[in-house]
């Protein structure tokens, strides 16, 4: 049995969570919501600064670079949009940012990368009404269809050179899937098939090789998504990158505002471009992410801050607690979760590797679904499951998986220790236990009913959910919905109707 000793296993956990970084403010961005940005497009913009309709569908930089050597090369990048959708957007900026994210969760494994919609909407903090579903799916299109052409921009961390003629794109293909989870896996040429109700974007196979060659970085994304503005968003990613190699950044501000920043070129005065970037740097400032930012003549100087970023969600901006304080925390839920997985028969290494890819909400989550696993899956279905702690482990790292809400108290959120004590008896248990086969039951019998119709007579009664929730009071929120979520949903209830004739509540 794997046993901890208290201040040792502190110690270790606060190691291996703190010192992986030799920054602050990357010792930080691990304890928030930790994603990657490829460094070539935190160097350049590949989406116009402007939400409105351009008038081109280019946009191009370039700058004369001094190199280590001393050489002068000449730096160029230049992003074209489709012809009818034209150039990516702001955001289409937040959707890659919010892809990367996802990406980051699955390690980077594939160069297709799998989601369900609403798992993309959570990640972007949009709502989930039909115009999301719509702006998800025309910025899927113009991130598809943009092509970049670089020359001595693009740097290959391979060959540590730049290439001097490249041309690639964001993303090569894409789905959009909002259809039933029943339906089969979507089989394709590299053998890897997308999970039924789930849709996917497969990476550029250029970008995506920088990608498994290192040239990411960390990027703190509750903070790029709880910036305003998107001239902030884009200089936090630019000097973010720059701050890896010291906390002093100096510029050519026309350099930094035209070429990195993407302003407009309607002045030749770094005066006028410091003013247009000033709102971005004061937003920066005032969150405590710069120290300081001042322009001496065409120069630049920004100072990136120590101590801890301030976030802000909806209109409240609070403090997040020091590193040592955070790292303290959460080492304990790490000491917690490691004691109560393992005593469930899960490996330490298999803990541990768990472990290394979590962040504090979700070791909360993690340790509740233990007690839920214990509590109520285990003893309803031990005779059933060959593999518990394998069983145990599936569950955890199953995003979709949902604990009901009588698992999910605030004592335990405070104190894992009492969580036990938020029951009020056995018989609240067993109440639970009847709930959950219930639910099963009428699943499974609506699945079977459902399939003993013919295909005209499913399309007849599903058409007619569709008609009575179009007229129901929710009818403002249907109508909003896609349509392959408005039959998805619809889907369900005739089989839960059908179920619930059939199967007694307990």
């Amino acid at each position: 049995m794997f046993k901890i000793d208290d201040q040792q296993e502190l110690d270790e956990v606060i190691k291996e969570k703190m010192a992986r970084s030799k920054k602050v403010h990357e010792d930080q961005a691990l304890l928030q919501i930790r994603s990657k940005d490829e460094m070539n497009l935190a160097e350049f913009p590949f989406c116009q600064l402007s939400s409105k309709s351009p008038r081109t569908k280019v946009i191009a930089f370039g700058y004369d670079s001094v190199e280590s050597d001393g050489s002068i090369i000449r730096r160029e990048w230049r992003v074209e949009g489709g012809a009818e959708c034209g150039l990516p957007r702001p955001i289409d900026e937040d959707v890659y940012v919010a892809l990367m994210l996802l990406t980051t969760r699955q390690g980077f494994d594939s160069q297709k990368v799998t989601f369900t919609i609403y798992e993309l909407l959570e990640v972007l903090g949009w709502d989930k009404g039909g115009k999301s579903y719509s702006r998800i799916r025309a910025s899927l299109r113009r991130l598809r269809n943009l092509s970049i052409e670089a020359a001595n921009a693009f740097k290959d961390n391979r060959t540590k050179r730049y290439e001097k003629f490249l041309g690639f794109g964001i993303i090569d293909d894409y789905e959009i899937n909002t259809g039933p989870v029943n339906e089969p896996s979507l089989p394709f040429p590299d053998d890897i098939e997308v999970p039924a109700g789930k849709s996917y974007i497969r990476w550029n196979s250029r970008l995506f090789r920088s990608f498994k060659d290192g040239y990411i970085k960390n990027l703190d994304h509750e903070f790029y998504r709880s910036l305003k503005s998107t001239i902030s968003k884009r200089l936090y990613r630019f000097l973010d990158k720059k701050f890896y190699f010291g906390l002093e950044v100096v510029i050519d501000v026309l350099q930094l505002g035209y070429e990195h920043i993407g302003l407009s070129r309607q002045s030749t005065y770094p005066s006028k471009v410091w003013e247009k970037l000033s709102g971005g740097i004061a937003e920066l400032m005032k969150r405590n992410y710069l120290a300081s930012a001042e322009r001496n003549g065409k120069n630049a100087r920004f100072l990136r801050a120590e101590g801890p970023i301030l976030y802000e969600t909806g209109k409240q901006r609070k403090a997040k607690t020091s590193s040592t304080e955070a790292s303290v925390h959460l080492a304990r839920l790490s000491k917690q979760f490691l004691r109560e997985v393992v005593q469930e028969g899960v490996t330490e290494s298999q803990a541990k590797r768990f472990l290394s890819r979590c962040n504090e909400a979700e070791l909360q989550r993690a340790i509740d679904l233990i007690a839920y696993f214990r509590l109520i899956i285990l003893p309803r279905a031990k005779d059933r499951l060959d593999n518990p702690a394998g069983y145990l482990l599936t569950l955890l790292r199953d995003d979709s998986f949902e604990i009901p809400s009588a698992f999910i108290s605030e004592s335990r959120r405070n104190n894992a220790n009492n969580y036990r004590a938020s029951f009020a008896s056995e018989r609240t248990i067993e109440q639970l236990q009847r709930e959950i086969q219930y639910y099963q039951q009428l699943d499974k019998v609506g699945e079977e009913e459902f399939q003993k119709l013919s295909p005209e007579e499913q399309r007849k009664r599903v058409n007619l959910h569709i008609t009575e929730m179009m007229l129901s009071k929710h009818r403002t929120t249907y109508q909003s919905w896609p349509k392959d979520l408005l039959k998805e949903h619809a889907t369900y209830q005739v089989k839960r109707d059908l179920a619930g004739k059939l199967v007694q509540r307990p």
